[in-house]
């Protein structure tokens, strides 16, 4: 059903790896800003222009969008290479924060980029939002639908 423990190690670790990429990245704003681009030439046909704040809003919303998500990757990653037990969820979450405030620090050290606890914040909530789904989806028991 799941991958085998090296695997799934193999999976968390690259995924840190691609986070410290990203990170250091020292013209992220611009590669996210082309994403964006490329994004709203895909949607030219169904959305009408944006004006140039609301092209800020949507480029700030996919760039914590893309925090809130990498995490929230991350703790659930990390649930599949603890061992199983009552503490595994918080300690996935706790890892997980742990590894977005190094890479605040991190970030501190890059070029054009700079350290920021909102971003801790958001990073944290994306790893909440997926172990509590996660959580919640081991709790939930599935009853087949009865036809009369």
């Amino acid at each position: 059903m799941f991958p085998p423990y090296p695997v799934r190690l193999a999976m968390l670790l690259g995924w840190m790896g691609m986070i410290f990429v990203f990170s250091a990245d020292s013209d992220s704003g611009q590669t996210s800003g082309g994403l964006l681009e490329v994004l709203l030439s895909i949607l030219a046909g169904i959305l009408s222009p944006l004006e140039p704040g609301e092209r800020d809003l949507v480029h700030l919303l996919i760039r914590k969008g893309a925090h809130f998500t990498e995490y929230a990757v991350l703790a659930m990653l990390w649930t599949g290479v603890l061992p199983r037990g009552s503490r595994r969820f918080m300690l996935a979450f706790f890892l997980a924060t742990g590894y977005a405030i190094t890479d605040e620090i991190h970030q501190a050290f890059v070029p054009s980029r700079g350290p920021s606890p909102i971003d801790v914040l958001i990073d944290a909530s994306g790893a909440t939002l997926a172990l509590a789904l996660l959580w919640l989806s081991k709790r939930v028991t599935w009853a087949p639908r009865r036809t009369s």
